[in-house]
């Protein structure tokens, strides 16, 4: 959230309802649209900065769990 490394973790915490968070999905060989993603984009509260969050925890070497009987 571009806050100063000192903040204290629950400082922190309570800011977060100063930002505006909206979750979105994305069109991507990565993600899957399961549980395993995540995708944030976060507006300070200043309205001039954006972080984009995207993770996945999905294996894609992984065999394909509806394949196994």
């Amino acid at each position: 959230m571009g806050l100063p490394v000192h903040v204290p973790f629950l400082e922190a915490v309570r800011r977060t309802a100063d930002h505006r968070w909206v979750r979105f999905v994305a069109s991507t060989p990565w993600f899957h649209h399961d549980t395993a993603d995540l995708g944030l984009a976060v507006l300070d509260p200043s309205r001039t900065r954006v972080a984009v969050l995207a993770a996945t925890d999905t294996d894609v070497t992984a065999p394909d769990a509806s394949a196994r009987p």
